[in-house]
C-alpha cells in the first residue's frame, strides 16, 4: 500500500484563499475550532479531490548530469530563495551548494572542516532571505549563517539526530496554511520534494545511472 505524505503548502496563495473557513469537500464533514490561539481543522475522512494545480510536464531546469554541473553524492536538504535559485546540502561531500536561478551554474557556499564557515554533518537548512542561509550542524553543535556567499554569524545549539530522509511517493495531499484541504497532486515519478515556495517546487531526481539531479518544477493552475 502506498504511503501518502501530507504537505502543508503555506505559500500557495496563488491557488487558495488566505482567509475564511475551508470549503466543503463533497460529503466529508469538516470541523474548525480555535485552541489557545491555534487554528485546528479536522476532516472526518479523506476527501476524494484533486488539487487545483499540477506540475508542468518538464522542470524549469535540471542540474546534476550536465557537463560542468556539480556532482552531488548524497543530497540531504534543499531550500528555494525568493528569486527561484536554490541552496542544497550534500552529505556525501559535506558541502553547501547554491544553484543559480536557471540552474546553469553553481557556487560552493561551504565545505568540510571544523573552522569558521566549515561543515561536518548538516541536519537542516533554512533560507532567511535572498542570499542568506542558516545551516545547522549536529557534529559541530552549531548553526552557521551565510549572507552574500560569506560567513555571517553562528549560534550554538544542542544536538539531535534527525530521521533518515525517505524517497517520497508521487502523490501528495496538499493542505493550505489556513487548514483548507486543497486535494491531491501527482508529482513526477521518483521526485523527492525538498521545498515549495511561490509556486515552485525544489526536489531530487535520479537518472538511469542513479546520478542525483536537482530539478525545479513550476506549479500551474488546472
Amino acid at each position: 500500500m502506498r504511503r501518502r505524505t501530507h504537505l502543508i503548502l503555506g505559500p500557495m496563495a496563488l491557488f487558495a484563499a488566505c482567509q475564511g473557513d475551508p470549503q466543503p469537500t463533497t460529503d466529508i464533514p469538516v470541523h474548525v475550532e480555535d485552541s489557545a490561539g491555534v487554528r485546528l481543522v479536522e476532516y472526518a475522512g479523506t476527501p476524494a479531490a484533486d488539487a487545483p494545480f499540477r506540475f508542468r510536464a518538464e522542470p524549469l531546469y535540471r542540474h546534476g548530469n550536465n557537463p560542468g554541473d556539480y556532482a552531488f553524492q548524497r543530497i540531504g536538504f534543499g531550500r528555494l530563495f525568493p528569486d527561484g535559485s536554490a541552496v542544497l546540502s550534500d552529505g556525501g561531500n559535506d558541502e553547501l551548494v547554491v544553484l543559480s536561478q536557471d540552474g546553469k551554474t553553481h557556487e560552493l557556499l561551504a565545505g568540510p572542516g571544523e573552522g569558521p564557515g566549515d561543515l561536518s554533518y548538516v541536519n537542516a537548512v533554512f533560507v532567511l532571505g535572498q542570499d542568506t542561509v542558516l545551516a545547522t550542524d549536529i557534529e559541530l553543535l552549531r548553526a552557521t549563517v551565510f549572507a552574500g556567499g560569506a560567513l555571517a554569524g553562528r549560534v550554538w545549539l544542542p544536538p539531535y539526530r534527525p530521521g533518515r530522509a525517505r524517497e517520497a511517493p508521487p502523490d501528495y495531499t496538499v493542505i493550505a496554511a489556513d487548514g483548507e484541504w486543497l486535494g491531491r497532486v501527482e508529482a513526477p515519478p521518483e521526485f523527492r520534494i525538498l521545498d515549495v515556495a511561490d509556486g515552485l517546487v525544489l526536489g531530487v531526481l535520479r537518472d538511469e545511472m542513479s546520478v542525483q539531479i536537482v530539478a525545479v518544477y513550476e506549479l500551474v493552475a488546472q
